[in-house]
Order: structure tokens, then sequence, then C-alpha cells
């Protein structure tokens, strides 16, 4: 292992619960309401950035006439719905956060999601003691993949980035995490990594569990 990390920066969606599949399928069920045709290759843009962008990219989408206030309350209802039925945290999820926490390294979550779904996370896991640090959308001015969200986490820890280590699931985050000077993991969910994030990267590992083996070694 090239360092020990001072602290761990985690990323929220499709890296410690398993969302992004989840919000793809309600995103294009609901586009599809609006004669959208907002399939994977076209989704790729909605991946990773705050959810003002994405409604300004569907309002795009949608042209002319389109009502973003009626398509909110059609994706809300099956948000509401997905979350009553329950959403998984990802593989490995839990088994890290104690691996750090036991091991008094301090965390902090960086997410474009807004605080409300930060507090919905929150009271579906008991993770909230685990974070020293919360970065949410409503946070930042410039999202990722501006590195904004992960300098101002490393503030909140009083540690500077290049002693961190993030942990993200997208391009666009991981572009942030790099660019603010973390070390960065890479845990693909529904994006592959491009070349520059391949060859930025510490590591691509394909779930949580071989980072607790890489921090372990």
């Amino acid at each position: 292992m090239p360092f020990t990390p001072a602290a761990v920066l985690l990323d929220l969606d499709g890296t410690l619960i398993d969302t992004e599949r989840f919000y793809q399928r309600i995103w294009q069920a609901t586009a599809a309401d609006f004669q959208i045709d907002l399939n994977d290759a076209v989704y790729q843009q909605f991946i990773g950035i705050r959810l003002t962008d994405c409604f300004q990219l569907i309002k795009t989408l949608g042209g002319n006439g389109f009502d973003l206030a009626v398509f909110k309350e059609h994706l809300a209802a099956r948000e509401t719905e997905g979350w009553n039925t329950g959403i998984d945290c990802k593989p490995g999820s839990r088994e890290l956060l104690h691996f750090l926490h036991e091991r008094q390294i301090p965390m902090a979550l960086v997410t474009s999601a807004h605080q409300a779904k930060i507090d919905r996370v929150m009271a579906h896991y008991p993770w909230s003691d685990y974070f020293q640090g919360i970065v949410s959308g409503e946070m930042i001015t410039r999202p990722k993949p501006a590195p904004d969200a992960y300098q101002l986490a490393a503030k909140q820890l009083g540690i500077t980035p290049s002693a961190c280590l993030a942990l993200e699931d997208s391009n666009t985050g991981m572009r942030s995490a790099l660019t603010a000077g973390c070390h960065s993991i890479m845990i693909p969910d529904l994006n592959t990594p491009d070349s520059d994030v391949r060859e930025k990267a510490s590591k691509i590992l394909p779930d949580l569990f071989s980072v607790i083996d890489y921090l372990s070694n």
C-alpha cells in the first residue's frame, strides 16, 4: 500500500448504497411517461451530478411544452415507493465503515445529493456516528467534477486532501477527488473507468471488500 490515509472520504450513491440502478430505473420510467427517450447511453450524463443539474438536463431533453413540475411529481412518487420497499447498501459498505471506525480513521461523506436525501439514507441505515464530516450538494457552488466538495470535506476534518483517500464509483466523482489532490480508488458501478481516470487512480477495485483488503495490506 503506497500510503496510510489520515482520513477516508466516501461518495454515497453507487458507492455506499445501491441507488444508481434504482435511480436510473425510475428516471427512465418517468421519462417514458413524457415520451422522452432516456436510454442508457443518454443516462450516462446524469451519473454523479447534482439533482438540480439532472432536472436541467431532462428539461432540455423534454423540449417545448415539457412540464418539469409534473415530471418531479411522477419521479417523487416512484422514489418514495422505492424507499418504502427498501434500497440495499452496496456489498461491503457496513464492513468497510466498521473497519475504518475500529481503526479510528476519520470519515466524511462527500455527495452531490441534497441533505434531505442524506437524512433519508441515515434514517434507513444507522451510519451517522461514523462520519465526522458531511458535504451535500447544497454546500458547494461548483459540483463534481470540480474539486470543491472534496476540498471542503478535507477542510471539515482538518486534514489536507493529499493525506486523504477518496472512494468513488463514477468518473465524475473520481475527477473531483483527483483534482482536489486526494488519493482515489474507483469502485465502478454504472460507469466504466475512462482512460484519464484509470491512469490517475490509486486503484480500480471491484467492491468495498477489496478496499478493506487493500487497506489491510
